[in-house]
């Protein structure tokens, strides 16, 4: 989805991270205004491995998002689905511990 900027409040990077609508981070400290841009070029890696991107638009010379393009951008972060890895690796450790009781039974 992009940025509607009919429908939705639009702020400049800047704007955003002196925002107190944002909790503070480490330390207590805001976001840098060096953090949104991270996010709009490289974005951040979900639970499922992908990259998720913060929507941004460019306003003549400068970079812009949404209040409701920071709320996709962390809800994708918080709901993102985890990698199929973790339950295939528990399955293939239920495998080996199957197969070693067996050797164990048979004597082997």
């Amino acid at each position: 989805m992009s940025i509607d900027i009919s429908s939705e409040m639009v702020r400049t990077l800047a704007n955003i991270a002196k925002s107190k609508s944002l909790p503070p981070r480490r330390r207590g400290k805001r976001p840098n205004v060096a953090t949104f841009y991270r996010w709009s070029k490289d974005g951040c890696l979900g639970k499922d491995g992908k990259r998720v991107i913060l929507e941004t638009i460019q306003v003549g010379g400068t970079r812009c998002t949404s209040d409701e393009a920071l709320q996709r951008f962390f809800d994708r972060l918080t709901h993102s689905q985890p990698s199929l890895a973790v339950p295939a690796l528990r399955a293939n450790r239920q495998a080996v511990k199957a197969a070693e009781a067996v050797l164990d039974a048979a004597g082997i």
